[in-house]
């Protein structure tokens, strides 16, 4: 692919992203995530098909008080909440055992796109949806992923346009990116 004809989402995605089973339990998930520095990564099914993406949002949701994240908010101050770290693992560890499949965004409410979407309206889809894009081809009812677009896969589109010749490496700085299943984040 020219990276200099930055048209659509497949000129941006990154293909055959990282991906969960549904069965891999939030543990495994979490530590998958942290080893490689992912925000999110797609889960799917033995034959590919895209069920939802698990991220640390999920993982912060597991931590907050159910009070909380009630849809009329009971608590909208929580300062008065004071948990130490080892309560705050206790917990993740109580679901840890879980199949990921369990407690990931289902795809009913993600946003996706499809390969051929514009590169504008990807764009305006990973602003308001604040999260990675999978990246789907539709077949009947089910949804094939091909690949996924981070912020990250976007502003190192962008960045090879504007710095030509340089790289992540040559700032002098180890980044660690934040990613959902690209290797390359």
């Amino acid at each position: 692919m020219n990276e200099h004809n930055l048209q659509d989402t497949h000129s941006i995605m990154t293909a055959n992203p990282t991906t969960l089973a549904p069965d891999e339990t939030v543990s495994d998930a979490g530590r998958k995530m942290y080893q490689a520095h992912y925000r999110s990564m797609p889960v799917v099914d033995a034959e590919g098909s895209f069920i939802g993406l698990f991220s640390i949002y999920r993982l912060i949701e597991i931590l907050l008080p159910k009070a909380a994240l009630a849809k009329h908010g009971s608590l909208d101050d929580l300062s008065f909440v004071h948990p130490k770290v080892d309560q705050l693992v206790d917990k993740l560890q109580d679901f840890g055992n879980l199949p990921v499949v369990e407690v990931l965004e289902k795809k009913k409410r993600l946003t996706v796109c499809k390969p051929n979407t514009s590169l504008m309206e990807m764009l305006w889809l990973l602003h308001e949806g604040h999260s990675s894009l999978p990246v789907v081809i539709v077949k009947g009812k089910k949804m094939r992923l091909v690949g996924i677009v981070s912020y990250w896969d976007v502003l190192s589109k962008v960045a090879t346009r504007l710095f030509p010749g340089e790289t992540e490496s040559t700032s002098g700085e180890e980044l660690a990116p934040q990613s959902s299943g690209n290797p390359a984040e």
